[in-house]
């Protein structure tokens, strides 16, 4: 399979994007290990460059709600955390939903640590909103990325970052 990537600048740092021609692939904070992929520097496909214009608009404050395509069953994990990353989709922007509450809607009520480390394996940061996932006393819990972004991203979707 050949892969095309890009990296982008955000308010708080690099992402790194890889895309087929259709889907999204991944869109992290940390540097890809795309050794066992054909890989490209591609910045002109279609996917690549939508995900950039959204996640821009995004940190404008002008996207709530993301139409890059995904196709879960390319996502490389367990069927438990590709549950887990689909449902992040249904958390609105600027709601949060604790790690109890997502282990209790797909089936699982004691499951909250596989939320969590779920969460922590998301490959597709901000547009499977991971950041949305609290703890249920209303601790932020960890992030798989830089500390900062977290909070940074929970204040920019509720307006306390202008």
């Amino acid at each position: 399979m050949t892969l095309d990537y890009t990296t982008t600048k955000t308010p708080i740092g690099i992402l790194y994007i890889i895309a087929d021609d259709n889907h999204l692939i991944s869109c992290t904070w940390n540097k890809p290990k795309i050794e066992h992929y054909e890989t490209r520097l591609q910045p002109k496909n279609k996917i690549l460059q939508l995900t950039i214009k959204e996640l821009n608009l995004y940190f404008e404050q002008k996207l709530q709600r993301f139409s890059v395509p995904i196709d879960f069953s390319k996502l490389e994990g367990t069927d438990f955390q590709k549950k887990i990353w689909k449902n992040l989709k249904t958390i609105s922007y600027g709601k949060t939903a604790s790690y109890k509450d997502m282990a209790i809607k797909v089936d699982n009520p004691k499951g909250f640590r596989a939320v969590g480390n779920a969460n922590g394996k998301n490959p597709i940061t901000i547009i499977l909103p991971c950041h949305r996932v609290i703890q249920s006393n209303g601790e932020l819990g960890g992030y798989t990325g830089p500390k900062k972004v977290k909070p940074y991203l929970l204040k920019l979707e509720t307006g306390l970052n202008k």
